[in-house]
C-alpha cells in the first residue's frame, strides 16, 4: 500500500508500519554474502517478508537544519523488524547527528558502527533537485553516488527518482535520512539514502543502497516499502 502525502520524513510524523515489497525490491542474498553472511542465514532472509515498525522523534521536527553538510538538531530513528521466516527481531536506534558513530548490534551483521544524518537537496544544471552529498562508500564509480541520490535507476537507466518533500522552512530543498554503517574491521560498509519515490503512479518509502566489500566488490538497489498502517498502541 501507498504512504500517505502526510506522513514524511521532515514534518516528524515518520511513523508506522512498513513491509518489503519483494517484487519491487532486489533479492537480499548478493549484497548479504558480500556481508560475510552464512548461506543458511542468507536463505531463511530470501524468504522472510521483513516488517518494519518505525518511529523519529527530535526536540523540534519542524526547525530542522537545512544545510546539507551541518548537524542538526538531534533527531532519533528506532527501528523495530518484526521476527519472520525463523528470523529472530531486530532493534535499530539510530542518531541522526553525524558527528555521532552509533553502534548497532544484532545476529544477523554483528557489532557495527554507524553515522546517520538528515541531508537537504541542491539544483543539478537542469534545475531538477536531488539529495545534496557525497558518498562514504570508498569505491571509485561515478554510479554509485548517481544511483543513491535517485539520478539513475540501479540497472543505470534514466529515473525520476526522489519525491522533494522538505521541512516547511526549506520546502524546496527536499529533506531525505543518509545512513553509513561499517565494520571496525573494514570487511563491509553499507550506505544508504531514505525518502519517497513515485512507483507506478502510487508513493511509497524507498531505501537506496550500496554495500561493498574491502576487496572493492558491490552491489547496488532500491528498496521499495508498502505502507501497513500506524504502529499498533
Amino acid at each position: 500500500m501507498a504512504t500517505p502525502s502526510a506522513i514524511t520524513i521532515g514534518s516528524g510524523s515518520f511513523t508506522g508500519k512498513w513491509v518489503i515489497d519483494k517484487k519491487a525490491s532486489p533479492p537480499p542474498d548478493p549484497a548479504l554474502k558480500l556481508q560475510g553472511i552464512g548461506w543458511v542465514l542468507r536463505k531463511a532472509a530470501g524468504l522472510a517478508v521483513p516488517t518494519l515498525h518505525m518511529s523519529i522523534s527530535s526536540p523540534s521536527a519542524s526547525r530542522l537544519c537545512t544545510e546539507s553538510q551541518s548537524a542538526p538538531q538531534k533527531a532519533y530513528i528506532s527501528v523495530f523488524q518484526v521476527p519472520t521466516a525463523g528470523l529472530g527481531a531486530i532493534t535499530e536506534s539510530r542518531v541522526l547527528d553525524w558527528d555521532e558513530r552509533t553502534p548497532l548490534k544484532d545476529f544477523l551483521f554483528g557489532t557495527r558502527l554507524s553515522r546517520n544524518r538528515f541531508i537537504t537537496g541542491k539544483k543539478r544544471d537542469d534545475g531538477r533537485m536531488v539529495p545534496d552529498f557525497l558518498p562514504e562508500t570508498k569505491i571509485d564509480d561515478e554510479v554509485i553516488g548517481q544511483m543513491l541520490r535517485g539520478e539513475i535507476a540501479p540497472d543505470g537507466s534514466d529515473d525520476s527518482g526522489f519525491l522533494v518533500e522538505g521541512t516547511d522552512e526549506a520546502e524546496d530543498a527536499g529533506l531525505w535520512i543518509h545512513t553509513f554503517e561499517y565494520r571496525e574491521d573494514g570487511a563491509w560498509t553499507a550506505e544508504q539514502v531514505w525518502g519517497f519515490e513515485m512507483i507506478g503512479g502510487e508513493r511509497f518509502h524507498t531505501r537506496r543502497f550500496v554495500v561493498a566489500d574491502k576487496g572493492g566488490n558491490f552491489e547496488m538497489g532500491r528498496i521499495v516499502f508498502s505502507y501497513f498502517g500506524p504502529i499498533d498502541g
